[in-house]
């Protein structure tokens, strides 16, 4: 008994497959939950700012005109037009995928704890349940508005930035790069995540010329 509580408090690196048997409590549960919501609910649910971001899809495809909302120049309305592009009904696809979102969104939390902590076997699970039970992070999956990708986008990027060595990865600079991509372009507020993301990628991995930029 000793022995186990030495190892479980021992202070380790872990590796992703570890990190995928600590956050499975969360998972699980975080699986149960949204599909008791989908059940429920099985359609999406229009907020108050819903019908702007759903307006270009409106535009596209009864009116034929590509024509991005002012207020909404962002790559949420794309997503939503492209998910009505599916077969069925968009209102039942958003919330599926965007639950879905939420479930891997789960993994980059635990990831993201798991670097900053001595005590992953610890804390991961802890945070990761946390996490999975949070009722407005599971009402925002279920509702057509962006905060549940921009959510997904920033904690991709922050756990892409605790990674140990991504900026001597050519992959790992493509894939961080896409994410800032995503995070800055998901709506206008992201912005502001993105500008505090790319200081921290200047203090956490220092001098550029040292990226693995070349082939």
């Amino acid at each position: 008994m000793r022995g186990w509580l030495k190892t479980l408090l021992r202070p380790e690196a872990i590796t992703f497959w570890q990190l995928l048997v600590l956050a499975l409590p969360a998972l699980l549960v975080g699986f149960v939950l949204r599909a008791a919501l989908m059940i429920a609910v099985p359609e999406g649910y229009f907020g108050s700012d819903s019908n702007s971001y759903y307006e270009f899809a409106h535009q596209l495809f009864d009116h034929g005109v590509v024509e991005l909302n002012e207020k909404r120049r962002w790559l949420y309305p794309i997503f939503l037009a492209w998910a009505d592009a599916f077969p069925g009904p968009g209102w039942y696809l958003v919330p599926l995928w965007q639950h879905t979102t939420g479930l891997l969104t789960l993994l980059g939390i635990g990831w993201c704890s798991a670097q900053l902590v001595d005590r992953p076997r610890v804390v991961v699970p802890l945070v990761t349940v946390l996490a999975a039970i949070w009722p407005r992070m599971l009402w925002y999956e279920h509702e057509f508005i962006a905060e549940p990708l921009m959510l997904a986008a920033f904690v991709a990027v922050i756990a892409l930035l605790l990674t140990p060595g991504i900026a001597r990865s050519r992959h790992g600079l493509m894939v961080l790069m896409l994410a800032f991509v995503l995070l800055a372009g998901m709506k206008g507020a992201g912005r502001f995540l993105w500008m505090g993301s790319v200081v921290g990628l200047f203090v956490l991995h220092h001098d550029p010329r040292r990226w693995l930029w070349g082939k």
